[in-house]
């Protein structure tokens, strides 16, 4: 008998693989099984093929058949469910990532900010090194820190030097702690704006204090316990 696996769903709690069997270069069917490690959970569903094999080949009543049908139907249930679910998590993944990667719209926002300041790319390149501690803007990667650093240009008059700009490191730090925050809420940067809003009446949290931003962690992490 010629036996083909897949591997269907794999995660911390479960995996689930599918064999395929061929006699004779004849489909004899297909088993689904379910355990805690690809080499356990394969053997499980090759034996439950088997079985059904040795069933065949010494009772052919129609009980058995209409058994072997429902357990095939079941199998081939399961088996979509379990495609399905996967396709879907796949597509929210990709989804997620796409909307995470595309900053055309920010950093186009950014680049009028520097021109409005009058800042070339050494100047730049020195703010960000003060604020973030990156050399250059390519080294940022996350959304929140772009968008940080945005707020910030918006802030700075035009003309001004990039070295003696006043940074807050407090504020940077009680910052990234609300993003922290903000990522366990789930909400995405709308969100969090509408309720910046609605508390501060601020729209972006360059525009607090330090103690303005501590109040507004503590309102973020009562939300949290809420949820």
């Amino acid at each position: 008998m010629k036996i083909q696996s897949e591997l269907c769903h794999i995660d911390e709690n479960r995996v689930v693989v599918k064999v395929i069997g061929w006699l004779d270069g004849k489909f004899i069917g297909s088993s689904l099984a379910e355990g805690i490690n690809v080499e356990v959970t394969e053997e499980r569903a090759i034996a439950r093929l088997e079985s059904r094999l040795k069933i065949n080949q010494h009772d052919e009543s129609p009980e058995v058949q209409n058994h072997e049908k429902r357990s095939t139907i079941k199998d081939t249930a399961k088996y979509v469910e379990i495609k399905e679910e996967n396709s879907k998590k796949n597509q929210n993944k990709d989804l997620i990532e796409n909307q995470i990667l595309d900053w055309t719209n920010e950093l186009t926002r950014l680049d009028l900010e520097l021109k409005r300041i009058g800042w070339n790319k050494d100047q730049e390149k020195k703010f960000i090194n003060r604020l973030l501690g990156y050399k250059s803007r390519d080294r940022i990667t996350d959304y929140n820190e772009l968008i940080f650093f945005l707020d910030q240009l918006k802030a700075i008059k035009e003309g001004s030097h990039p070295e003696k700009i006043e940074i807050k490191i407090k504020s940077n730090k009680l910052i990234h702690e609300s993003d922290q925050v903000i990522k366990q809420l789930n909400w995405d940067k709308n969100k969090a704006r509408e309720f910046l809003i609605s508390l501060m009446g601020a729209n972006s949290r360059s525009e607090l204090s330090d103690s303005e931003l501590e109040v507004f962690i503590k309102e973020l992490k009562k939300k949290l316990k809420e949820k």
